[in-house]
């Protein structure tokens, strides 16, 4: 498992095909696939108590051994032997995997028309695959051996269980984010559905004579890892991963992560390390990465400014992880003394400053706890991880100390900032602070009339309207106060 980290959502500009996406797979397993796990359990459960055991698994394991795989019979026959349970369950999953087999049970060449056991058979064997036709991932999915087009546009909206659809909404939403910010929503959800249906397309061909039920998103979400490898390129990333019972982090140009997952899918696939549709991601990754290379050669297509990672200069992430380690070690002057350093060599830095405020807010009635946090309100950057940063320092300083906030023009940009974000509560606690300065910091009035139509979006009319009242009250002859005199919510 890969994820970059580099990265956050910019929900001023929502990655509205991501979440539509994401909205339409959950709804799909919710409303189609509820009832799969009971309907296929019921399948089996009659397929067992039936005859069809007797009739067709000693059947199959003769098969294997006069098709050239008698190594896969024997291996199916010493289960047997060992646990006749075992050895019957796993007889029948291969069984059931096996298109050639199922083909020739569907052509009657397995279990003759003339014989004894024939009529019984064929009875039995439909009542079992009118059962399965009640599971919508038997329905719909993509089993090459019975292959339709059709299926190829739906098997990518379902999954197997809940884990599967949640790791799969895990990996859209950190990849699809990314790619609208990168080439926008229209090309996010042609990647999408193109990776879907040719790494379908590619698992139908390479393995042509499966039953295997293909169901998942994974394939079309590789395609959007894809694309993203291929547009960062030889930009550095950070991405955690996750192997068996390790996990880290590491940076490195993004598309060397290409070869080592694809590596990783054929070592998965040839080694049988797990029931992934190994093939399927291949297919996705290879689309998805195409698709990327082809952008860059489209001008216009590909924002270039979110492409850059701009990872901090090495000797600067050294020293903050050297600043953590002090910390943890509760080396709080050492601490300081680094700090001071990196602040004197990267000022106005936001994570020296973030550093800063959380060293100073071990002592939050300290004038360096003041001082820390209004360097970082101070700040001009309008990056995600900033405003956030100053968001947090805003809340801590309203707790601990309140009569250290800024009542100037800062704070008016601040509120604007926060009203930017959606944190109307943070914004309302600004202007609060500054009815009580007088006189008002330029710029606030205007600033009201903005809290007033983010309250009205919100649905809060009552809010608005009060707002409005204020308005006009303490700034009557003001432009903003105008402009709302006669708009009613």
């Amino acid at each position: 498992m890969i994820i970059p980290l580099h990265k956050r959502p910019d929900w001023r500009d929502p990655p509205l095909v991501t979440l539509l996406l994401m909205l339409v797979l959950a709804a799909v397993y919710v409303l189609a696939q509820s009832q799969d796990r009971y309907y296929e359990k019921e399948a089996y459960v009659f397929y067992f108590r039936s005859d069809l055991p007797a009739l067709e698994l000693p059947r199959y394991l003769d098969y294997l051994q006069h098709t050239g795989h008698e190594k896969a019979a024997a291996r199916l026959r010493q289960l047997w032997q060992r646990d006749a349970t075992r050895g019957r369950v796993a007889t029948f999953h291969a069984l059931q995997a096996d298109g050639d087999f199922q083909r020739a049970l569907a052509s009657d060449s397995i279990i003759r028309p003339g014989s004894a056991d024939y009529a019984r058979w064929r009875e039995q064997r439909r009542r079992f695959e009118a059962l399965l036709e009640r599971v919508a991932a038997y329905r719909f999915g993509l089993i090459p051996a019975r292959f339709s087009f059709s299926d190829l546009w739906t098997y990518f909206f379902l999954h197997a269980d809940g884990w599967h659809l949640l790791f799969n909404l895990l990996f859209l939403f950190t990849f699809g984010f990314i790619l609208e910010m990168t080439w926008g929503r229209a090309a996010t959800l042609a990647t999408f559905v193109g990776a879907g249906v040719l790494s379908g397309l590619f698992f139908v061909l390479l393995e042509p004579g499966s039953a295997r039920w293909g169901v998942g998103a994974s394939g079309a979400i590789a395609g959007l890892a894809g694309a993203y490898l291929a547009l960062f390129g030889l930009r550095k990333v950070r991405f955690f991963y996750f192997l068996l019972v390790y996990f880290d982090s590491v940076t490195a140009p993004a598309i060397l992560v290409l070869p080592v997952w694809l590596a990783y899918e054929a070592a998965d696939y040839f080694l049988g390390m797990s029931q992934m549709n190994n093939l399927a991601h291949v297919g996705g990754l290879l689309t998805g990465a195409a698709a990327g290379l082809l952008a860059l050669r489209v001008p216009g297509l590909v924002v270039v400014r979110h492409l850059e990672t701009e990872p901090p200069d090495q000797a600067l992430r050294e020293g903050l992880d050297a600043v953590r380690r002090h910390v943890v070690r509760l080396e709080l002057d050492q601490a300081r003394a680094l700090l001071g350093a990196l602040a004197q060599r990267w000022p106005g830095h936001p994570e020296v400053l973030a550093q800063r405020f959380n060293l100073a807010k071990l002592q939050p009635q300290s004038e360096e706890f003041r001082r820390a946090a209004q360097a970082v309100l101070e700040l001009e950057q309008d990056d995600d991880n900033t405003v956030n940063l100053m968001h947090r320092v805003f809340q801590d300083l309203q707790r601990y100390a309140p009569k250290a906030l800024p009542a100037d023009e800062q704070a008016v940009r601040l509120m604007r900032r926060f009203l930017a974000c959606g944190w109307l509560e943070s914004a309302e606690a600004i202007l609060d602070h500054l009815l009580d300065r007088t006189p008002a910091p330029a710029g606030l009035p205007e600033a009201v009339a903005a809290l007033v139509k983010a309250f009205a979006r919100a649905g809060n009319a009552a809010r608005a309207r009060e707002l409005v009242e204020l308005l006009q009250a303490r700034f009557p002859d003001s432009e903003a106060a105008r402009q709302l005199r006669h708009v009613r919510f």
